[in-house]
C-alpha cells in the first residue's frame, strides 16, 4: 500500500507560520512581519485587502484554511513528490505575487492551488482526479470542505448543527453553483436594504453618532439614589468617564483626560455613592433585569414610563467620528422615540421577533436565566428590538415577492438573513466596551464559555454605521470585515465547481446512511471534548434565522436528514451533539468522558465503513487534559483504525482570546493520521517511542513550551495503543481504559521523564 505524503513528511514550519498569521488577532503587524521574512521590506505598506471566510457569519471554532488545504492535498498524493513541487502546486509560490499585484496578505489562503497540475500528478499515479472524494462529517465553519473543493476534489460536508449547515451552504455550495452572479445579486439586494434601514430607522438615532456606552442603572434599595453601573472609568487610552454624585440622589457624568478611580465600583459588589449601602453585583443584575423586563412589558401594553426607561438604560457616552461626548437630550429623545414606536406598532412587528423561551438545557445562557431573562427578545433594549424587527420584516416581505423559480433570488435573501446575526452580535444588552471598541456578544462566549452581563453594555448605530459595515457594498480593495468582499472572493475561487459539492444536515454517527460511495479521505475537526458547547451558543443566532420560515421551509435552502429534529423546533438539536458537558442532565451516564468516547467510536466505525481500503482518516484534535486524549484514542482503537503519524500544527495565536483565557485550549492542534487496521504486528512500546520522538522533533521545528510538549507527548504515547489487536469487540472502550491505557501510561512515565530532561537541558 502506497504511503501518502502526510505519512512521511509535512511542510510543518512553513504551514504553521502561515496559519499563525492567518489566525492572528492583530493581523496587520503579523502581515508586515511576514513580508519582511519573505524579503519584501522595501515594498511594505499598511493597506491589505484581506476578506476572510469568518466575515460571512460568526462561528466559534474557525480553523486556518492554509492547514486545511495542505493536509487535504498531502493526504491524497502519494509520497513521491518533492517538497518544492508540492508547495508550488499548493499555491505557496504565489504568495509574493498576490501581495505585490493585488495587496492581498502574503498568505496561502489568497493564492489559488494549481488544479491542472494536481490533476496531471494524480493521473500519473494511476488515479482519476475527477473521482477523488473528500468528506468532512463535522464541518462546522467550513475551512476543510472549502479548501477540498478549492483543490478540485469532490467534497461532502456534514454537520449536526443547523446553523453550521446554513453557514456551509452559504460559504461553499452557493458560491460554487452561482459564481459572481450571486455576489452581484446580493450586492444589489444589500444596497436596497441599506436604503430601507437608513430611511426607516434614522429617526431613532441622532446624526453623526457611531455608538453608545449604556450604563445599567438601578435605584439604591436603601436610599433610592440612582446608581450607574460601569466596569471602570476608561473609555479609551485618552478619555475617561467620571461622575459627580449630587445631593438630590442623581449624578452628573463628565469626560476627562485624567485617570479616574470609581471608588463605588468593587469587584463583586457596589457601594451606593449616596448612602454607602453595599449591593452584591448579582443582586444588582437581578434588580436591573426585573426593571428591564417590566419596561418591555409596559411598552408592549402601551405604557411609556420615561423615567424608568432612562434610569435603567442610562445613555452615558456617545462615540462620534472625532471623539467621545456625554449623551445629551437629542440622544435621549431619539431613544424614547424608538420606545414609543415599539409601543404603537408592537402587534404588527411581534411576529418578526425571537419570541421563544430560552431552553433549560442551554447552559451558556444559564446565568441570564438566573437573573430573570426568560425569552430571547429580552436580550435587547427597545431600540434594538425595533431595528431587528423592521429589518426582518423587510427581508420577509422581499422573500414573499420572489418568483418560485428565482433560485438566485432566494439564495441572496439567505445572505441578507445571515447579516442580522451581525446586527445582534453588536446590538444586544450583552455587548461590552474595551478601549474604544464595542466587543461583540459572541466575544463574551469566547472569553468565558458562558454568556452573562458586563457592567455596562454598548449599542452600535444600525443605520449609516452598522448595516453599511456588515455588507460593505462600497468597498474598494479595502475591507473591515464585510460580507460582500469575501462573498465576491469565494465566488471567484469556487466558480464552476458546484457539481462537486454536497452539504448535508445530518449526524456523523450515521455517515454510511448518507453516502452511496466510498471516499478517499475523511478529514475531520471534531468537537474538542468539553471546549465548545456549539448548540447552546448557536441557539442565539438560530432564533433569528428560523423566523425566516418561508425561506427555510423551501427544501431548496434547507433539508434535514435528522430523524429526531424538525425545522419547526424552537431549539437546535443537542441530544446527539458529541461533547462533554460539565453540567449534565438527569442521566449521569450521558455527556461524560465515556459517553464521548462511545459516540466518537460510533462515528469512527461509520468512517471505517465509508472509507476506501487505502484511504486515510485525518483527525484534528487538541486538549490539555489526559481524559480527553484517553477518550478520543480509545475510540480510534475500538473502530479498528491505527495511527500512522502525528503532526503538531499551529492553528491559532496566543493573543487570541480563545487560547489565552481557556485553560483547555492549546496554541497548536495535533493532526492524527490513521489507516484501517489490517493484520499488523508491531510492538506497542517501540511504537510509542517512535510516535513520541516524531512528535518531539516536529515540535522542536516550530518551537514549543514545556507544558505543551508534555501534553502532546502523552497524546502521542497513548496513540500507540491503536496498533494492538482489537479485543472485546462488544466493549472496546472498557478494554482500553482497563488494560491498554494503563500500560501506555507506564511507558509514558519513563519515556517522558527521559525526553523532558533532554528538552530542558
Amino acid at each position: 500500500m502506497k504511503q501518502k505524503i502526510i505519512e512521511e513528511w509535512f511542510p510543518l514550519k512553513e504551514i504553521s507560520r502561515d496559519a499563525g498569521i492567518e489566525m492572528a488577532y492583530k493581523s496587520i503587524p503579523a502581515y508586515i512581519k511576514h513580508l519582511r521574512e519573505l524579503g519584501l521590506s522595501t515594498y511594505i505598506g499598511r493597506n491589505f485587502y484581506d476578506p476572510k471566510i469568518r466575515n460571512l457569519h460568526p462561528w466559534f471554532a474557525r480553523r486556518p484554511c492554509s492547514v486545511a488545504r495542505t493536509i487535504t492535498l498531502a493526504s491524497i498524493l502519494n509520497n513521491k513528490i518533492d517538497k518544492n513541487l508540492f508547495l508550488d502546486i499548493l499555491g505557496w509560490n504565489e504568495k509574493i505575487d498576490v501581495y505585490l499585484k493585488k495587496s492581498y496578505p502574503p498568505l496561502l489562503f489568497y493564492t489559488n492551488p494549481k488544479r491542472d497540475a494536481i490533476k496531471n500528478i494524480l493521473k500519473e499515479e494511476g488515479l482519476n482526479p475527477d473521482e477523488i472524494i473528500v468528506c468532512d462529517p463535522m464541518a462546522g465553519g467550513g475551512s476543510i470542505p472549502f479548501e477540498s473543493l478549492n483543490l478540485g476534489f469532490k467534497t461532502i460536508a456534514i454537520d449536526y448543527n443547523p446553523l453550521a449547515y446554513i453557514i456551509l451552504k452559504a460559504t461553499i455550495e452557493y458560491p460554487s453553483k452561482y459564481g459572481i452572479e450571486l455576489a452581484d445579486r446580493v450586492e444589489n439586494e444589500a444596497k436596497d436594504l441599506i436604503l430601507f434601514v437608513e430611511k426607516e430607522l434614522n429617526n431613532f438615532y441622532p446624526e453623526n453618532v457611531d455608538g453608545y456606552i449604556i450604563a445599567r442603572g438601578i435605584h439604591c434599595p436603601k436610599c433610592n439614589g440612582l446608581i450607574p453601573l460601569i466596569h471602570n472609568s476608561e473609555i479609551t487610552g485618552k478619555y475617561n468617564i467620571g461622575f459627580y454624585f449630587n445631593k438630590d440622589k442623581t449624578f452628573t457624568p463628565y469626560i476627562s483626560k485624567s485617570k479616574i478611580v470609581l471608588e463605588y465600583v468593587k469587584k463583586n459588589h457596589i457601594l451606593c455613592p449616596y448612602c454607602g449601602n453595599k449591593i452584591n453585583k448579582k443582586d444588582f443584575y437581578k434588580i436591573w433585569t426585573q426593571n428591564h423586563i417590566e419596561i418591555l412589558n409596559d411598552i408592549i401594553n402601551g405604557l411609556i414610563n420615561e423615567e424608568k426607561i432612562l434610569s435603567t438604560h442610562i445613555l452615558l457616552v456617545k462615540q462620534t467620528k472625532k471623539d467621545y461626548k456625554i449623551a445629551d437630550n437629542l440622544d435621549i429623545e431619539a431613544f424614547i422615540k424608538s420606545c414609543k414606536f415599539l409601543s404603537k406598532y408592537f402587534n404588527e412587528i411581534k411576529m418578526f421577533l425571537p419570541n421563544s423561551k430560552i431552553t433549560d438545557e442551554n447552559e451558556v445562557f444559564k446565568n441570564l436565566k438566573n437573573y430573570g431573562i426568560e425569552f430571547w427578545y429580552q436580550l435587547f433594549n427597545p431600540r434594538q428590538i425595533v431595528s431587528i424587527a423592521l429589518i426582518i420584516k423587510y427581508i420577509n416581505d422581499k422573500i414573499k415577492s420572489l418568483k418560485s423559480n428565482d433560485f438566485i433570488g432566494k439564495v441572496s435573501m439567505l445572505y441578507l438573513a445571515l447579516s442580522i446575526s451581525r446586527v445582534i452580535d453588536y446590538n444586544s444588552i450583552l455587548t461590552t466596551w474595551k478601549k474604544g471598541t464595542i466587543r461583540d456578544t459572541l466575544g463574551q462566549y469566547a472569553r468565558n464559555r458562558k454568556i452573562s452581563y458586563g457592567e455596562s453594555y454598548c449599542e452600535a448605530i444600525v443605520p449609516k454605521k452598522n448595516i453599511r459595515w456588515i455588507f460593505e457594498t462600497d468597498f474598494d480593495k479595502r475591507t473591515q470585515g464585510g460580507i460582500l468582499p469575501i462573498l465576491k472572493e469565494i465566488c471567484k475561487k469556487l466558480n464552476g465547481l458546484g457539481d462537486r459539492i454536497k452539504i448535508i444536515h445530518g449526524d456523523a454517527r450515521k455517515l454510511s446512511y448518507y453516502l452511496n460511495e466510498k471516499v478517499d479521505l475523511i478529514n475531520v475537526d471534531p468537537p474538542y471534548f468539553d471546549t465548545h458547547i456549539y448548540s447552546d451558543i448557536s441557539e442565539y443566532f438560530w432564533q433569528i434565522l428560523k423566523i425566516f420560515n418561508e425561506l427555510l421551509n423551501d427544501k431548496f435552502i434547507f433539508e434535514t436528514k435528522l430523524e429526531d429534529w424538525k425545522l419547526e423546533n424552537l431549539s437546535v438539536p443537542r441530544d446527539g451533539e458529541i461533547i462533554v458537558r460539565k453540567k449534565r442532565n438527569n442521566d449521569q451516564n450521558k455527556y461524560n468522558e465515556i459517553w464521548y468516547a462511545e459516540q466518537m467510536l460510533e462515528f469512527f466505525k461509520q468512517s471505517y465503513n465509508v472509507l476506501k481500503d487505502d484511504g486515510l482518516l485525518v483527525v484534528w484534535f487538541t486538549h490539555r487534559t489526559l481524559n480527553a486524549w484517553k477518550s478520543l484514542i480509545s475510540a480510534l482503537y475500538g473502530s479498528n483504525f491505527y495511527i500512522t503519524r502525528i503532526w503538531p500544527v499551529t492553528t491559532e495565536l496566543l493573543t487570541r482570546l480563545v487560547a489565552k483565557n481557556n485553560n483547555n485550549v492549546l496554541d497548536r492542534t495535533l493532526l492524527i493520521i490513521a489507516r484501517k487496521k489490517k493484520e499488523i504486528s508491531i510492538d506497542m512500546e517501540l511504537y510509542a517511542e517512535k510516535l513520541a520522538f516524531e512528535t518531539l522533533n516536529a515540535l522542536k521545528e516550530i518551537t514549543t513550551s514545556k507544558d505543551e510538549l508534555k501534553t502532546f507527548l502523552y497524546a502521542a504515547i497513548l496513540s500507540s495503543i491503536t496498533v494492538m489487536p482489537l479485543k472485546d469487540k462488544e466493549n472496546p472502550i472498557n478494554y482500553c481504559y482497563e488494560i491498554l491505557i494503563p500500560n501506555s501510561l507506564k511507558i509514558a512515565e519513563n519515556l517522558i521523564t527521559k525526553i523532558m530532561k533532554e528538552f530542558l537541558s
